[in-house]
């Protein structure tokens, strides 16, 4: 009796304590996919709430009046006759 397993593309593999090895193999990776992938969303988010924190900066200080925006206004303006 064979001890081993053929895939959909009739490739052979290993059963036994080897394939338990390599379903433990996977799992790992798995998780340290899931690891990575919770880091990266973490910093998504940061860098999300630091943009959305600029972006009201910015708002106040054109509806303040502290930055005009007419000099870019003007200078495009001119630019786009040319």
């Amino acid at each position: 009796m064979s001890s081993r397993w053929r895939d959909s593309k009739g490739t052979e593999g290993p059963t036994g304590h080897s394939a338990a090895r390599m379903l433990q193999a996977c799992n790992h990776q798995v998780s340290a996919r899931r690891l990575l992938w919770a880091a990266h969303s973490l910093s998504a988010e940061d860098e999300f709430e630091q943009l959305k924190l600029l972006k009201y900066a910015l708002m106040d200080d054109l509806l303040t009046g502290r930055v005009r925006i007419t000099p870019l206004l003007t200078a495009e303006h001119s630019q786009a006759s040319a």
